[in-house]
């Protein structure tokens, strides 16, 4: 995570400005980019959770996009234990060589969505507290 220099609030993202793609390269000094950072699995986990209904959020896909190739990029990242610590996990590929990109433009959409507070994180808990609400009423 990542401290907000006006807030003081920690942010599981950040954007670095100015940086020089091509730094230590013949290239170096031509251009300058912003790099936005962002912690991966915690988007991760959250983009699998609104995909499977855990969220007060709906995961939709236009039907022109809804596609095997869409489903099958979806699938290429999953959830795995590090053998190591049974209590961690990370997200990694399901096989070398399975394309993914789609997931990962779904992913960074989703940092971008986060990033400009077109979402939250109680929008995407909002399911569990009202499944507690429900519960005690």
């Amino acid at each position: 995570l990542w401290k907000d220099e006006e807030t003081g609030l920690l942010l599981p993202y950040r954007l670095k400005k100015d940086v020089d793609p091509y730094s230590g390269s013949e290239l170096a000094h031509m251009m300058r980019i912003e790099l936005l950072e962002f912690t991966s699995d915690l988007f991760e986990d959250m983009m699998e959770n609104i995909r499977q209904g855990r969220t007060g959020l709906v995961w939709t896909i236009a039907p022109e996009v809804d596609t095997d190739v869409y489903h099958r990029h979806m699938g290429g990242k999953v959830r795995k234990p590090d053998p190591k610590n049974p209590r961690t996990y990370k997200w990694d590929t399901t096989r070398r060589g399975v394309a993914d990109h789609l997931h990962v433009c779904e992913l960074m959409s989703l940092v971008h969505a986060y990033r400009l507070q077109l979402i939250s994180f109680s929008a995407i808990q909002t399911k569990k507290t009202e499944a507690k609400e429900e519960k005690g009423n």
